[in-house]
């Protein structure tokens, strides 16, 4: 039977580049023999492309909700098959968040605009495919995954545009139920929002609602009370704080350091 994989994550406000990070490490993790393989979110799947396509304020025509439709079915048919490991409490939470997915795709078919929350409840969604069709049948195989954002995205961006972390814990747990699983280690690439903001300039991508300096600043001081939260748990403790306005080579030397220091304690 093969060892369980490995799951590292990289998070990081937008500009960090976190992204580009993580291509290098897993090249750095093929090189030293490790089957390893790069996921990111959103996904590339229909629910990740829609909460891209939302954000950037486009219209769905009736096929695409149609399509984006039958993968939120699948997510409530989850839920609802999982439900029995939950707590009263987190049964109610559970029921409300399949309702406020219905809500979801009544507002795309009326072309309505979303609340943060409902957001916030889409990448979640995403997540849960995401986690119990690719990542958790990956690390079963024995392959380690690098993944380019995860639950602490969430917690940043959701707190930063109103939301309260402990609500977004809960709606974690009420539809992720025993598949919402831990990394092994998190590393936060740290950069101010102010160079995050000329990084994304120099790059020539299109700045969306979330990357604006204003929002920038927030979701990096959220980002702090979630590695906070996070560290209070026993089974999510190992999470890095890397500098990352440092060159890309220094910063990614400081990664490799770390993942080799993990690797000697994961033996």
């Amino acid at each position: 039977m093969a060892t369980r994989g490995k799951l590292i994550l990289l998070e990081g406000i937008s500009g960090s580049g976190k992204t580009t990070l993580a291509h290098e490490l897993v090249e750095h993790l093929k090189a030293q023999g490790i089957r390893v393989r790069f996921e990111s979110e959103p996904t590339k799947g229909v629910i990740g492309k829609g909460i891209r396509k939302l954000i950037e304020g486009k219209k769905f025509t009736e096929l695409q909700v149609f399509n984006f439709s039958r993968y939120i079915v699948q997510v409530m048919l989850h839920m609802l098959l999982h439900e029995d490991a939950l707590s009263k409490p987190l049964k109610r939470r559970a029921y409300r968040f399949k309702e406020a997915l219905e809500e979801i795709l009544n507002k795309m078919r009326a072309g309505e605009k979303l609340s943060e929350l409902e957001y916030q409840l889409l990448y979640i969604a995403d997540r849960l495919l995401h986690l119990t069709r690719v990542i958790i049948p990956a690390l079963t195989r024995g392959e380690w995954v690098v993944l380019d954002r995860y639950d602490l995205s969430t917690y940043a961006y959701g707190v930063a545009h109103g939301l309260k972390m402990k609500d977004l814990y809960e709606w974690h747990k009420a539809a992720l139920t025993e598949h919402y699983l831990a990394p092994d280690v998190t590393f936060y690439i740290d950069v101010p929002a102010s160079v995050a903001v000329e990084r994304l300039k120099r790059s020539g991508k299109a700045i969306d609602r979330f990357e604006t300096l204003a929002s920038l600043k927030r979701v990096g001081m959220a980002y702090e009370h979630a590695i906070l939260m996070r560290r209070k748990e026993g089974d999510r403790a190992f999470t890095e704080c890397v500098d990352g306005v440092r060159a890309k080579h220094a910063v990614l030397k400081e990664l490799k350091r770390l993942i080799g220091r993990y690797r000697m304690f994961w033996k």
